[in-house]
């Protein structure tokens, strides 16, 4: 017979994803990875075939939405831990939590690109504005300082507004019923949303359209449907769980998956159909995040669902996924300084460099800068 995940108490370094689900972990190492490859290939000029399962990789900025996902399911699940530990203050200690999970690394790391990559930095348009942006997670808010520092810090803004936003709706998220009704309002806003933007902007178009688009549909209000689709799976699994259920119903996780591939395949080839003009075009613009949002809400409850690995199984997906915050905000520093001193280099050359520089950097991180905080938090 199946068992049922762990809900508490893995190995204590464990937070990625509350450290508690080995399968979110391995989606994240899945996420990360995608997204530093499809970096490898637009910027270094990485040739990989085409086709499946290769098309992914081409496509690899979807590992971001899969990231929204899990954030969904391990925030409702993080909100769920710290209220019945601390239900008068819990927001204080989930913010806090959050705050020493990302802004440690998010910070040095953008420091490292300031010092390595842009020393043209201080002498450019409103150097202080910028990093006040950065430094207060707004800087996705403003053309001039989206991917200014440390190109993909922009999601993480997302993400610390997404805390807030959560914090703040949390007492009624928590109710299964009032939850899921908020997540389905959070799919029509998002859609709502980028049709707003998409005709705007449209509407007085100009060479910058596409960017222009692409950065006001990604604001929190349009991306809600991706967090979103992962709080109704961790709610969904609450309730499971919360009435005895859960085991009966392990054996979906297996036909969750395989509607979270079909629906990630409709999605590539749609995303294949309006490649061109993918932020210009209502499909894609508009209704394939719908659908992005969808995939990726069922690969979370596949992952939520499923037995749990074995326990050698579950301390790598753990350990891998420790890394991935690294992963994802090292990468594109040390890419662009690889770049920089690439020479007569190959794209090959640069790209193994590069992951195993990333890799060596969210090892240190994570030992030495990330964990320390979270326990520090987790103590006070």
């Amino acid at each position: 017979m199946a068992t049922i995940q762990p809900a508490l108490e893995l190995p204590a370094g464990s937070v990625a994803t509350g450290g508690y689900f080995p399968w979110l972990d391995g989606l994240r190492v899945f996420s990360a990875l995608s997204v530093l490859v499809f970096h490898l290939i637009s910027v270094a000029s990485l040739k990989l075939p085409y086709g499946y399962p290769w098309w992914w990789l081409h496509f690899g900025l979807y590992g971001l939405d899969l990231f929204f996902a899990i954030s969904g399911a391990v925030i409702v699940l993080s909100i769920a831990r710290t209220h019945a530990r601390s239900p008068e203050r819990f927001r204080r200690r989930f913010m806090l939590q959050r705050l020493a999970r990302v802004a440690p690394l998010l910070w040095l790391t953008c420091a490292a690109d300031l010092v390595f990559n842009r020393p043209e930095f201080w002498s450019g348009p409103q150097p202080l504005l910028t990093v006040l942006a950065h430094l207060t997670f707004v800087n996705n808010w403003f053309a001039q300082t989206h991917g200014a520092i440390n190109g993909p810090s922009w999601s993480l803004a997302l993400e610390m507004q997404f805390y807030l936003l959560m914090a703040w709706v949390s007492p009624w998220i928590l109710q299964t019923r009032r939850g899921l009704g908020w997540c389905a309002l959070a799919f029509a806003l998002a859609w709502c949303w980028r049709l707003g933007v998409l005709s705007s902007v449209s509407a007085g178009s100009s060479p910058t359209a596409d960017s222009d688009v692409f950065r006001y549909a990604t604001q929190l209000p349009g991306v809600l449907d991706g967090f979103a689709g992962g709080v109704a799976a961790a709610l969904i699994y609450r309730y499971l769980q919360a009435r005895g259920g859960l085991r009966l119903r392990l054996r979906w996780s297996l036909g969750l998956l395989i509607l979270a591939l079909a629906a990630w395949v409709a999605v590539l080839e749609m995303a294949l159909t309006h490649m061109a003009h993918y932020w210009s075009a209502m499909p894609s613009a508009v209704h394939l995040r719908s659908l992005t949002a969808l995939a990726a809400a069922l690969s979370v409850a596949a992952g939520l669902l499923a037995p749990a690995p074995g326990p050698w199984v579950s301390r790598a997906l753990i350990s891998g996924g420790q890394l991935t915050f690294g992963i994802y905000l090292w990468h594109m520093p040390v890419l662009t300084w690889m770049m920089a001193k690439a020479g007569n280099s190959t794209p090959w050359m640069t790209a193994l460099a590069t992951l195993g520089v990333t890799l060596l950097l969210a090892a240190l991180s994570w030992r030495y800068i990330e964990a320390p905080c979270i326990r520090f938090v987790r103590r006070h």
